[in-house]
């Protein structure tokens, strides 16, 4: 844990509580913080670039703020730059990944993002052919037979 003791010429000291000593200073002109949302609705891609600004920096996390609201948020280092899908189904053909990363690595992710969303309807489309082949091959009234997939079973103990 750590509190914030101080303010001083854009540089924050924070004090571990921990019982360490320990003090850390961030600087906010250090590291600008961004958020790189990619939407891909039915024919348009569309990227969101938004600014945040960076409150306290651990060994840990970052803890961030939107320029736009008072959202506070904090991002795992781990976490930096890998890619989040926010929509979980295809819906309404949408699709949505975000990406939390510094604003050096913006054109790096953004083709992330495209490559991430390919992936993604490749993904579906593989199963939705499985699902017409699955479909050609049954009849009304009679047990569809199986398809080409393997499908792994696992004994329930």
């Amino acid at each position: 844990m750590f509190t914030v003791i101080g303010l001083k010429e854009n540089i924050y000291t924070i004090k571990l509580l921990w019982g360490k000593e320990g003090i850390q200073k961030v600087s906010q002109s250090d590291m600008k913080i961004v958020k790189i949302t990619g939407s891909l609705h039915k024919d348009k891609l569309n990227f969101d670039i938004s600014e945040w600004k960076l409150l306290i920096e651990t060994n840990r996390y970052y803890e961030i703020k939107s320029e736009e609201g008072p959202v506070v948020k904090r991002i795992f280092k781990e976490k930096m730059n890998q890619i989040m899908e926010e929509s979980k189904h295809y819906v309404n053909g949408s699709l949505t990944c975000s990406v939390f990363c510094t604003s050096d690595h913006v054109q790096d992710i953004t083709k992330e993002i495209k490559d991430k969303l390919m992936q993604t309807i490749q993904t579906y489309m593989h199963d939705l052919q499985l699902n017409i082949k699955a479909l050609n091959s049954s009849t009304l009234g009679t047990k569809p037979q199986s398809t080409d997939v393997n499908v792994l079973e696992q004994e329930v103990p």
